[in-house]
């Protein structure tokens, strides 16, 4: 601040800040609670024609500047001091050095959820310097439950520890900041507004099976359809004794929604008759909410035995050449009585030739439920070992083996066919 020095200058000046605008008592007396009245003061010399004090921006103040003087007695007497002159008196506004940025645009709820808003916004251009300030203000209560200060390079935020079912204007506003000079206005404030969701049980789940899996007397398999929609939370799988759900669990378990929609339990008695409880739950930010249980009661059964080994092995030669020709081997599937309650699920064909040092060249493959049959080379003249298995899930059959050898070859077709001894040696 400046001014102009009366003629002549006085011996010094003190310079009075008060908080407000054209505050009309300028005196420097305590105010009724024994504080200076002044926020701030300085004294300058009679040269002096401006001083500078530290004030708050955004903050309006009144400055009184007085004079007066001041002579030097003789000897030990008290200086000469006289009054102060007529104060002059100015109103200063300490406003920001930096303009506002422009408000935000396009500000949208991104997604309620039962304890928090997520809201986006397209910043303004040139996109603040300082930092955003979102808040969260209660339609009802009429206060701002909470606040948030996203960086300047925001585009969303995520305002938490909300009220569910409640209706809020989400209000966002931002300022541009330099480090050493300060920060601006806020900007203009957009709002939206926005009702935070309500928890919701999904429904019971359909179609509620448990049943034995056929593979051991020991385990039990539980089942389910969906709820529509699907629950957002976990399922949750409840083990019971007896024919209720009653009393305590023996276990629970937790199944993912984008998972198979089953449970299996194991190691349980055999004969023994068991309850399952299964319900669906919905995930929300702050809380689980769990929908009706559908129940189901299952009982294990005896061991199943293992399956029989197939029957009826038979073998058919063809395409007959000079060096060889293809043997093919057929079978049946086991008695019904032989499968240990369960289906074919493949058989195994193990094919080994006879050499002087023992079986060799082995050959292994797998053939499904309906093929029941396999075709491979041989040679004449020589010996094979044919071996075929029965799996199924409960594990698979002893092996049923022929042997199988051939030393003629046939050719011509009707009433020419020739058979010719290909291990006839001649002298």
């Amino acid at each position: 601040m400046k001014w102009t020095p009366p003629d002549p200058a006085p011996s010094y000046y003190e310079i009075d800040v008060f908080e407000g605008a054209n505050v009309a008592d300028t005196t420097t007396e305590l105010d009724a609670n024994n504080n200076p009245r002044a926020v701030a003061w300085t004294t300058r010399g009679k040269s002096a024609t401006s001083a500078r004090l530290v004030l708050t921006l955004g903050k309006t103040y009144t400055v009184s500047v007085r004079a007066r003087n001041h002579a030097e007695a003789d000897g030990f007497k008290e200086p000469i001091v006289s009054e102060w002159s007529t104060p002059v008196k100015g109103t200063i506004e300490m406003k920001p050095l930096l303009d506002a940025p422009g408000p935000v645009t396009g500000l949208t709820v991104k997604q309620a959820y039962t304890s928090g808003v997520e809201v986006e916004w397209t910043p303004p251009d040139p996109a603040p310097t300082g930092y955003y300030w979102v808040e969260a203000y209660n339609t009802t209560s009429r206060v701002v439950e909470k606040s948030w200060s996203p960086g300047s390079k925001a585009t969303s935020a995520y305002i938490p520890n909300l009220a569910e079912n409640t209706a809020y204007t989400i209000r966002v506003k931002s300022r541009n900041c330099v480090k050493g000079v300060g920060c601006s206005d806020y900007s203009t404030v957009a709002e939206v507004s926005v009702t935070t969701a309500t928890p919701t049980a999904p429904g019971a789940v359909t179609g509620l099976a448990f049943d034995s899996d056929k593979t051991t007397a020991t385990s039990l398999v539980a089942t389910w359809t969906a709820p529509d929609p699907a629950p957002t939370g976990k399922y949750i799988i409840e083990l019971f004794s007896g024919s209720s759900a009653t009393g305590t669990p023996l276990t629970i378990r937790h199944r993912d929604p984008g998972l198979a929609l089953k449970a299996k339990f194991t190691e349980l008695t055999k004969s023994t008759q068991y309850t399952v409880r299964v319900k669906a739950q919905n995930a929300y930010d702050h809380k689980i909410v769990a929908g009706v249980a559908a129940t189901a009661t299952g009982t294990t059964g005896p061991a199943a035995g293992l399956p029989g080994r197939p029957i009826n092995l038979t073998f058919v030669a063809s395409a007959f050449s000079s060096t060889g020709f293809t043997m093919t081997v057929s079978w049946d599937s086991p008695l019904g009585t032989n499968l240990g309650g369960r289906s074919v699920q493949k058989y195994y064909v193990r094919i080994a030739l006879r050499g002087e040092d023992g079986m060799e060249n082995s050959e292994r493959v797998s053939k499904t439920p309906t093929a029941r049959s396999h075709s491979f080379g041989m040679s004449y003249c020589t010996e094979y070992r044919v071996q075929v298995r029965t799996v199924t899930a409960i594990g698979v059959s002893a092996w049923a083996t022929a042997w199988v050898s051939n030393r003629y070859q046939k050719t011509g077709a009707g009433n020419n066919i020739v058979y010719t001894d290909k291990c006839a040696t001649t002298e």
